[in-house]
């Protein structure tokens, strides 16, 4: 519920993503850990209405993303983090259609109650942009 302590707990886990053994520890099941830790900081910024430290937090894990292990529920939770910033930018339209995308991953991996909650926040997207 506080931005500042995700935040920190992000930032937290972020350093310790970077301390971890790579001899140990697989180089995309780290860098799939780093995109959630940047998303989680990145939402945090955008919570405290930050939309610029939140567009480069959202860069940040989609680099990292890119080299992790393909996980559609990371992906989908990506897509979900940069569909709040787009929707913070007042691009409901972008919003929208990143919602989509998420769910669609969500179906995909068997998700029914992540799919659910997603597919409500599209809506909501979908009705401000009318009203």
């Amino acid at each position: 519920a506080d931005p500042a302590a995700a935040g920190a707990f992000a930032t937290l886990a972020l350093a310790g993503a970077d301390r971890l053994d790579r001899a140990r520890h697989a180089d995309p099941v780290v860098e799939d850990l780093k995109a959630r830790a940047w998303a989680a900081a990145g939402d945090a910024k955008r919570r405290q209405g930050d939309l610029t430290g939140a567009e480069n937090a959202l860069r940040a894990a989609a680099a990292c993303l890119g080299h992790g292990t393909g996980d559609l529920l990371v992906e989908a939770r990506l897509l979900e983090f940069e569909a709040a910033v787009r929707q913070g930018q007042g691009r409901g339209g972008e919003a929208a259609a990143l919602l989509k995308l998420a769910a669609a991953r969500y179906r995909e991996s068997g998700e029914p109650q992540l799919l659910e909650r997603v597919l409500a926040a599209r809506a909501e997207v979908l009705r401000d942009r009318i009203s």
